[in-house]
Order: C-alpha cells, then sequence, then structure tokens
C-alpha cells in the first residue's frame, strides 16, 4: 500500500487506514521472524517493552524492526494530532496555495467570465483563507488542515 503522505494532499481517512497496513505488516514480520522465539505479538500496544525484548536480541534484523516501530509510532502520533480537526483533507504546505486557489475557482465564489483586465491578489486571498486552517510539522514537513 502506497503511503498517502506521498501525494501531497491526502484525507485523514486514507492515512488512518495506511497506518493500519503498516502495523499489521509490522506485526506479520515480526512473527514471522521471531516464530520460533516466542508468542505470537498480537498487538503493538507496548512499544517500548516490544523494542526491549528486540535489543537484547543479537540478530541482523532486530534494528530495521525498531526503526518500523518508531515510523509506526510516528504515524500513530500524526493520526492522534489529526483527530483534532474538522476536515478531512490534509494539504502540504508546498501545495496550499495551488489547494486554496483551486478551491475559490470551483466553489463558484470567483465568476468565471471576468474581464482579462481584473486581476485577483491570490496572495492575500490564501493568506485570508488560511485563517480557517491550522498548521502542524509531521517528518519536518508542514500540513494545513481545515480548523
Amino acid at each position: 500500500m502506497k503511503n498517502p503522505i506521498d501525494n501531497k494532499v491526502f484525507s485523514k481517512s486514507d492515512l488512518e487506514q495506511y497506518k493500519d497496513y503498516v502495523e499489521d505488516e509490522l506485526l506479520s514480520e515480526m512473527n514471522d521472524f521471531y516464530e520460533d522465539k516466542v508468542e505470537d505479538f498480537e498487538d503493538l500496544e507496548y512499544f517500548e517493552e516490544v523494542e526491549e525484548f528486540i535489543n537484547t536480541l543479537d540478530e541482523p534484523l532486530c534494528h530495521e524492526f525498531t526503526d518500523k516501530i518508531d515510523e509506526l509510532e510516528e504515524l500513530i502520533d500524526f493520526c492522534e494530532t489529526l483527530e483534532g480537526y474538522n476536515g478531512d483533507t490534509i494539504i502540504d504546505e508546498d501545495e496550499i496555495d495551488d489547494y486554496l486557489q483551486q478551491f475559490v475557482e470551483d466553489c463558484g465564489d470567483l465568476p468565471s467570465d471576468l474581464p482579462n483586465y481584473i486581476h485577483i491578489d491570490w496572495d492575500s486571498t490564501i493568506q485570508d483563507l488560511l485563517m480557517d486552517y491550522s498548521s502542524f510539522e509531521y517528518d519536518n514537513t508542514t500540513y494545513y488542515a481545515l480548523s
């Protein structure tokens, strides 16, 4: 499954599905790798305990699992952050201007038959629209969601 964050504009529900997919894949990989060593991992509620266990084993793939667990923890934190926002759409900072301009053009507030001598101050318009959005950081990138 492709990470929806790569799309620059994505939905909370797609991200939630991706998080579940990553968790299921990680559990499956861990169960396959450690099948003779421990009982099945049923969930990843106690990441620190799992990481401690992995660190006690001196096997080549152990650190790969801790990296994947760290990545999953960050994804879970990101999803929890998004729960407080009303909108389902999450927009990367590199796409927010184009996204909001397209929104204004699509919603019908802007007449489609404006004469060519009338110019829209898109910078000011976007700044006004951004007042309804909140920004937050994930993986060194700023994202916007409707507040």
